[in-house]
This record gives structure tokens, sequence and C-alpha cells, in this order.
């Protein structure tokens, strides 16, 4: 295949990739828009509220009560209200419980007219196009209770208000981005895969003779590790309880993230975070520390950056553990959803062991990587949501946490330990193809540099 050929197949690709993307974009609005609840304001309960058409005054502690919520509220838009005051919110978690201060929450929603947004604390995340106000609330809700705290004889303009609102438009901006980075990096695994198909069969073949080794090597880390530690194993349960409990004293007390359930949502986060950053860290240097062995004896030289791979796996299942009794001290809960918590988390292994290859393959010809590599997966956390909630973002930083692949394997893996929700086929298929194309090329840039690796070792 010549260089147009080449050229051809990636731009074919990324094509097919937006086009895929916009349809699956387009089904997703479409099921979330079926799934909105819209109460319209003649529908309402109101509380010291006059209404004349699409307008409300309001008396002395002015109210609107949805009693029969029952659902997870991720967002509440008022439609047509176009004053940026404050709101309070109150919730509830089971049918007939009081409202009450403590479950509550002051908020400046985000008014969005025409194509212009004034944004108060919550993120305009796409075109809709939809005139009113957006507030972010991400809690499960029995009921909840609108109270406005502007003063009595204040006018607002108000038609309905619908909960969990679509937002994200087919076609942002974020999703032509992925798409276009997912497509290239198919077409090019394409053509690589197209001109070493034969090469990487036998090469990768290698590996059903010398599996055992791989199983030695990591039982071998796990025990090195916690020799002469007189709690053993259970530091990789305590590590990230002790973890937790200080970015949960820091974040939501000091720093007072809004998040529900936030020792939950960090511990998602960190875990599936950790696993990678420590996987490709270690396999990064793991052909620089077996030089002495492969001098020696012929072993498959993958096998090294997949068991650091593989043994960083194991301590994030350790961890579990962690998040488990988080789980039931804080009464999260459990569904069959947690059954599909495996999905996210091999697709990350397999993520890990291919950009752990090119890692280890740059590693050994340019040393800097090395401390480089540090200060990336510093900003690398940065731009993960484990601590903060993706409605803080908006415009540019929203787009290039979107292109994290990070993100969606943390997204998925939280969605279903902590919403109870199944991630999307979209999300499935992005974590897939980051997976795929990241195994793909590492085994390919990999194999084709490490001949000389025994010259630089």
């Amino acid at each position: 295949m010549g260089k147009k050929g080449k050229l051809a197949v990636i731009c074919a690709c990324m094509l097919l990739a937006i086009l895929f993307g916009q349809g699956v974009a387009g089904i997703q609005q479409a099921r979330e828009k079926a799934a909105e609840l819209r109460y319209p304001l003649t529908e309402l309960e109101t509380v010291n509220l006059s209404r004349t058409g699409d307008s409300v005054t309001a008396g002395e502690d002015p109210q609107i009560i949805l009693s029969t919520v029952n659902t997870y509220v991720k967002e509440i838009f008022l439609e047509s209200f176009d004053t940026a005051e404050e709101l309070q919110i109150f919730y509830t978690d089971a049918a007939g419980e009081p409202f009450s201060e403590e479950k509550s929450i002051f908020v400046s929603p985000e008014v969005k007219t025409g194509n212009s947004t004034e944004t108060g604390n919550a993120a305009w995340q796409g075109g809709s196009g939809r005139g009113g106000a957006f507030v972010s609330l991400e809690r499960n809700a029995a009921a909840l209770r609108i109270d406005f705290t502007g003063a009595v004889g204040s006018s607002y303009r108000l038609s309905a208000v619908v909960l969990n609102p679509v937002r994200t438009a087919a076609g942002n901006f974020s999703m032509v981005l992925v798409s276009l980075l997912l497509g290239g990096l198919a077409g090019l695994s394409i053509v690589v895969f197209a001109a070493e198909r034969r090469n990487l069969r036998i090469y990768l073949g290698a590996f059903r003779k010398y599996h055992y080794l791989l199983e030695d090597m990591v039982a071998r880390d796990i025990k090195l590790k916690y020799r002469r530690s007189i709690i053993g194993f259970f530091w990789s349960i305590l590590n990230p309880l002790l973890m937790m409990c200080v970015i949960t004293a820091v974040f939501q007390n000091l720093f007072r993230m809004n998040v529900d359930n936030f020792a939950v949502y960090y511990l998602t986060g960190w875990c599936v975070f950790n696993f990678v950053t420590e996987a490709t860290s270690g396999a990064m240097t793991s052909i620089l520390n077996s030089g002495a062995l492969i001098r020696k004896v012929y072993i498959p030289k993958y096998i090294f950056p997949m068991q650091k791979c593989v043994f960083s796996f194991v301590n994030m299942l350790f961890s579990l553990a962690a998040l488990l009794v988080v789980m039931l001290v804080l009464r999260v809960g459990f569904t069959w959803r947690l059954l599909l918590i495996p999905v996210p988390l091999l697709l990350a292994l397999v993520f890990s062991v291919g950009l752990g290859m090119i890692l280890a393959t740059a590693a050994v010809f340019f040393r800097d990587v090395i401390h480089l590599y540090t200060v990336f997966t510093m900003v690398w956390m940065y731009l993960t949501p484990i601590i903060y909630p993706m409605e803080i973002l908006s415009g540019a930083m929203f787009n290039i946490v979107k292109m994290n692949p990070l993100y969606y394997y943390v997204d998925s893996f939280r969605r279903l330990v902590l919403y109870h929700t199944v991630p999307d086929a979209a999300e499935i298929g992005i974590m897939a193809a980051w997976a795929l194309g990241s195994m793909l090329m590492g085994t390919v840039v990999f194999k084709k540099k490490q001949d000389r690796f025994i010259l630089f070792i």
C-alpha cells in the first residue's frame, strides 16, 4: 500500500468515526429527551407564588414543590427563567420525609437566553438553544422544593420545570474532536496491522509459551512489595482509605466541594487513575530494570511491561476492598450493575499495556521520558475528574477533558458503582477504541525497536 493509499484509509476512518459519533450522539440525545421529566407551570404545586401566564410574582417565602420525583436528578432546568438570582434547592431521600436545611443547597443558576450564556456556578455544555436557567444537583431525590430568595413582589418568567434536561447536542465540538482522534488512531492501526499482520501473529503467538513466566513474575512482585511489612496485603486497602480521608477533609470540608457521597466519588476515580499511572510508570522502566535478564536468556520482551501492568491491576483489585468498605459505611447501595465493573477495568488494563509498551520503548532511547512522565501524570490527574465534577467545567476546558481517555474509564466505573447506571454505547465504544488502538500501536512500536534495546540498556 502506497502513501496515498495509507492516507486515504486514515481519512476514511476519520470520516466514518465522525459519522458514527454523530449518529450515536443523536440516538443518545433522543434517549435523554425521552427521559426528561417536564412539569409545566400549570401543573406545579406552588406556595406564595401568583401565576399570570408564563410569569410568577413572589410573595413571602415563595416555593415550588415537586412531591413525586423519585429519581436521580443530575440537573434542573427552569424553562424561560431569566433571572440569575440565588435559589435554595431542598431535596429528600425518602417519600414523606420533611424538607430540612441539612438537605438543601444554595445555587446561582446558569441563565441562557438565545445564543448567550451567563454562568453562575454551573457549566454550559453545548447547544440545545433552550432559553432558561440550569441548576446542577447530582443527587437521588424523592421530592424537591425550589425556594426563591428575591424580595417580595419580584416577578419572574417561568413556563416549566424540567428534570434532567438534554444539554449536549449531536455534533458538539468535543464529540467531533474525539471522533477525529479515534478515527485517525483506528486508521493508523489498520494501516500498520495490514503491513505487519503476519509478523505480529507470530510475535504475539509466543505469549502462549511464556504465559507461566508472566504469572510467576507478577506473584514475585506482589511478594516483594509486602515483604517485611507488618500488615502486608492490608496496605492495599489501608492506603486508599487514608488517601480518601485526607482528600475528603481537604476538598469537602475546606473547599466545600459540592459532590454527594464525595468519599465514594473520589475513590472510584482514584482507583482507576492510580492503576493506570502506576501500571504505565512501572512498564516504562521495566526494560531498563530487566537488562541483566534480557542479556542472559531469551524472553519475549513485551512480557516485562505487561508484567508491571498486570501487577498494578492486581493491586487495584485489592484496593477495591477499600471502596467496598466505604460503600457499606455510606450505604451507597448495591445493584446488579456492579457485575459490569470488569468492562471498564479490563479495557483500562488493555489501554495501559499498550501505552506502557510505547513508554518502555521511548525510555530505553531517551531517559528524559522518565522524568517528563512524572510531570505529565500530574497534569493528567488534574485533567481527569477525580476530585471535581465535570459540571464545574465549561468551554475549551470541558472539551479538553472529554478528549482525555482516562475520563471515559473513570466515568464508566463511577456510573456503575455510585450512580447505578450503565455506560451508553458511545462511551463503551470510545473506551474500546482507546484500548485497542493503544494496544496495537504499542505492540507495533515495541516490536520495531526491541532488537536495538540490547545496545542501550
